[in-house]
This record gives structure tokens, C-alpha cells and sequence, in this order.
């Protein structure tokens, strides 16, 4: 017989409905990223992922779980545990935003904090945003998105229980020309704490539009986009889990299309970043 929580989440489904659930989810895992490894954990689907995975797999892995979901309750999270990047799902689990609200309703003092981190964002975002569009190159637009981005991330981005999970932000301009295209391009990139599982739904409303581009990681480097662990400020906790052997979770989101120079079969290649141009970045560390 399957149970309900206290906390008033939808029951667990039995275990053998457990299983056949978690098999249909590695089946389809796997036709849009390879997994190394998964398995079964009580009412935990876990998937071990390749180093790094792009928001389009994971948005795809995402659908894949809502459609389970229709039948059985559940939430997919994405997290760094260890030096691995693991994706799972939850059966049984209330939506993150319930739990969320759940957890803070009737508490002023908590409400307060909220409401002045909710000022440091937006002030945060503004910055970002009058820096970005004063670039060189800069389209007002991408700027505009990427400084929602922010914000979003800052107010909105949570852990399953409500903890904060982003320890440092960067917001970088780099500089693609390559294969006939030039042109800057901005990225958002985040350090979040290991071992913390993130809700993919609440990463998806956090960065709106910037969704559609970017990528999740537990490497140092990622040099198609020009990303180096050390452009994220490193935080005490961030550096005790380094010291453990715990990778921090590395998110980045971009915005800005560059220029197309038309050459023949340009279309056609591949893009590398450079990573000469990081001018009007501005880097954070989150609030404790």
C-alpha cells in the first residue's frame, strides 16, 4: 500500500509501478542523452549524465518526466554530486513551488529578508543590464533578457526545500568570430552548491527566454563557450567543497546573436567561442 506524506505530497506509487515507471524514464533518457548509469533508489529514478549536458537535452528529459507525471506525480531535479552530473526524478513529489510556499506563508521576519533581497536583485539586474547595454555591439534586447535572467535567478532559484543554491554569478561578454561569424555574445554563468538538487522546472521559470540557450556542467572549463571555473567568485562554502572533492555545479545561460559575415557553407560550421573578451563583466557573490 502506497502512503501519503505529512507534508501533504501525493502518495508514492507502489513499487513495482515504481520500477516500470523508472524504466520507461531510462528508456527515453537515453534516446536524448547517454546515461552511464542508472538506477532505482526507494522512490528516486537517478541517471548519472556526461559531464556536461545542453538545455535543449535537458528540457527534453524534462518533457519526458511531465508526461510520466500526468500518471504519476512526480519532479525532476538536476544536481552535482561529487564529479558527477546526475539528473533524477522523485515519485510522489509536490511541485517545488508548493513546497516553497508551504514553508515561508505567515513568517514576516522571513518575508522581510525576502523582500530585501528582492531590492539587491533588482538593483543587481539594473546594473548588469546598464553595463551590458553600453558595450560595444551590445543589442538593448539581449540585455534586457539577460538582466531578467538575473533576477530571476537571484529571487527565484531554489533548492527542493526552499535553500539558496547559487553561491557566485558572473555575467560576461565574449566575443565569437569564427567560420564567417563575428559578433558578442552575453552569457549569465552561475556557481551552484554541490550535492543541492535543483528543481528543473524552477531553473526553467528562473531564466525565462534565456532558456532556450545554455548549458549545465560539473567540468572547470567549457571552452565553447569560454568558460573557466575562476571567472565565478568562490565562496567559503564553495571552497570547503572543493577541499572534500565536491564539484559546484556550473550553469550558463546566453543571449545576443552575432553577426553572419555569408561566406560559402558558412551555415554549416560549427561555432567556438573566444575567450580574449570578458570586458563589462559583473561578479557576485549570492547572499548568505
Amino acid at each position: 500500500m502506497s502512503s501519503s506524506n505529512s507534508d501533504g505530497a501525493a502518495p508514492s506509487p507502489p513499487a513495482s509501478s515504481s520500477e516500470q515507471i523508472h524504466a520507461r524514464i531510462a528508456t527515453a533518457l537515453k534516446s536524448v542523452v547517454p546515461s552511464t548509469e542508472s538506477c532505482l533508489v526507494g522512490s528516486v529514478s537517478k541517471h548519472t549524465l556526461p559531464d556536461t549536458v545542453s538545455f535543449s537535452n535537458l528540457n527534453a528529459m524534462h518533457g519526458h518526466v511531465k508526461a510520466e507525471a500526468k500518471e504519476s506525480p512526480q519532479c525532476d531535479f538536476i544536481a552535482a554530486s561529487g564529479h558527477r552530473l546526475v539528473y533524477s526524478s522523485r515519485f510522489g513529489t509536490l511541485q517545488p513551488s508548493a513546497v516553497v510556499t508551504a514553508s515561508t506563508t505567515g513568517r514576516k521576519r522571513q518575508r522581510a529578508a525576502e523582500l530585501a533581497q528582492e531590492n539587491t536583485a533588482l538593483t543587481s539586474a539594473e546594473e548588469v543590464q546598464r553595463r551590458v547595454t553600453s558595450a560595444e555591439g551590445m543589442n538593448p534586447e539581449d540585455a534586457s533578457r539577460i538582466s531578467s535572467a538575473l533576477y530571476g535567478v537571484l529571487t527565484g532559484l531554489r533548492g527542493p526545500s526552499g535553500e539558496e543554491v547559487v553561491q557566485s554569478y558572473a555575467v560576461l561578454v565574449k566575443q565569437i568570430s569564427q567560420f564567417g561569424y563575428t559578433g558578442p555574445i552575453i552569457v549569465l554563468a552561475l556557481r551552484c552548491t554541490s550535492g543541492v538538487a535543483i528543481p528543473v522546472s524552477t531553473l526553467k521559470r528562473a531564466l525565462g527566454t534565456c532558456w532556450n540557450d545554455g548549458i549545465v556542467t560539473v567540468q572547470r572549463t567549457y571552452a565553447p563557450l569560454g568558460l573557466e571555473e575562476k571567472d565565478l567568485p568562490l565562496s567559503e562554502e564553495g571552497s570547503a567543497a572543493a577541499e572534500m572533492g565536491n564539484a559546484p555545479l556550473l550553469i550558463a545561460a546566453t543571449a545576443g546573436r552575432p553577426s553572419l559575415e555569408k561566406k560559402k557553407n558558412s551555415e554549416s560550421m560549427p561555432l567556438t567561442m573566444s575567450t580574449d573578451k570578458a570586458a563589462n563583466s559583473a561578479d557576485n557573490s549570492s547572499k548568505k
